[in-house]
């Protein structure tokens, strides 16, 4: 299977070795560059222990511990995990930093939480300034899933 991890830190580091300083400095290049650097920084996710997977048995898995242990369902489980899991993005507080151009999209937007409804919203990440006490934590313009307008779908 591709790391695609390893992938993007090797094109980070050809991208910053070639592409023109002009381009990449104000440019497209940047917005690539600080987006996949930004993506390169979250934290690794932390697989289940085996007494997590163990839990789960009751799910459907039970009349298969007597055909092999407990050592192939985890290994199994692992590999479930490696091949379709994806991690999820942890909310960003902001009192530990705000948000940046790399975790904004092109028109400078990121997720905000408004937490005095209690609900996530695309917004400006300017807005953080301007309006402190309505927001208490953000993610990435990319975290969350938008749908797409008809005009958008190709």
């Amino acid at each position: 299977m591709t790391d695609f991890r390893a992938l993007c830190a090797e094109l980070v580091d050809i991208a910053t070795a070639h592409c023109n300083p002009d381009d990449y400095a104000v440019g497209y290049c940047a917005s690539v560059l600080s987006r996949a650097r930004a993506a390169l920084a979250q934290p690794e996710p932390q697989g289940p222990t085996d007494g997590e997977i163990d839990a789960l048995l009751p799910l459907g898995m039970a009349p298969y511990t007597t055909i092999c242990g407990p050592r192939e369902i985890h290994a199994f489980a692992r590999a479930v995990l490696a091949r379709w899991g994806r991690p999820a993005i942890e909310p960003v507080p902001l009192a530990e930093r705000l948000p940046g151009p790399e975790d904004c999209d092109e028109e400078g937007r990121c997720w905000l939480y408004e937490h005095f409804i209690e609900e996530w919203r695309l917004g400006y990440g300017s807005w953080v300034a301007r309006f402190p006490i309505a927001y208490s934590h953000w993610l990435p313009h990319h975290a969350l899933p938008v749908p797409q307008q008809e005009a958008d779908r190709g």
